[in-house]
């Protein structure tokens, strides 16, 4: 199948709410790990330009693993967008995993649509709703494996006052820095983040 006949099928399956647009993102790095394949639908959408598999690939990315971390933002509600103008959402010019981008949007013909509700300080959507959702479909569809809950999303400005400092109480980190002498000070949790890296693991007492 030639690609713009895949794109065009892909369109209309989104069209159709009938393709699960997780599967070129987070399922991409799941679906091989969890399942020892790739998702035949992004595989059949990249065509020539998916790289190659070698013997024994996948039985190497299939190693069983101990939990599977989840890092959540929020979530981009889309639509079909035939014309593939890639409207993303706000903020993803900071370059973290917030909105579906305008690349991928235009890779999917999709166009996110725009949230009615509460945002955070850089313009994302506040979409709670959008964590049990990815928690079912991994539990769905990857039999219930287990889950930790690494990265949940908050984000806040941090716009300089007049002075060109930014007072930002709410600045999350492993060190204390004092913006006025360049001090830094290794915060609590700095401290037990180490205790686990020379560790090589998190230690858990019994019956806790």
């Amino acid at each position: 199948m030639a690609p713009d006949e895949i794109t065009q099928q892909l369109s209309r399956r989104i069209s159709l709410g009938r393709c699960d647009l997780r599967l070129p993102g987070g399922g991409l790095a799941l679906e091989p790990i969890m399942l020892g394949r790739y998702p035949e639908e992004t595989v059949a959408w990249w065509g020539e330009a998916f790289p190659a598999i070698e013997d024994g690939d996948m039985e190497v990315i299939s190693t069983a693993m101990d939990f599977v971390g989840i890092d959540y933002y929020c979530q981009s509600v889309v639509a079909d967008d035939p014309e593939a103008n890639g409207a993303g959402g706000a903020g993803e010019e900071i370059g973290a995993a917030g909105p579906l981008d305008d690349t991928l949007a235009r890779m999917l013909t999709v166009k996110v649509v725009p949230h009615d509700g509460a945002e955070t300080g850089i313009g994302w959507p506040v979409t709670p709703d959008g964590l049990a959702n990815s928690l079912e479909w991994l539990r769905d569809r990857y039999d219930n494996p287990p889950i930790i809950i690494t990265e949940i999303g908050s984000a806040w400005s941090d716009e300089p006052d007049a002075e060109g400092f930014v007072e930002d109480p709410g600045r999350i980190g492993l060190v204390r820095v004092d913006y006025g002498t360049q001090e830094r000070t290794i915060k609590a949790s700095g401290r037990w983040w180490g205790e686990v890296a020379a560790a090589n693991g998190l230690r858990v007492e019994a019956g806790k």
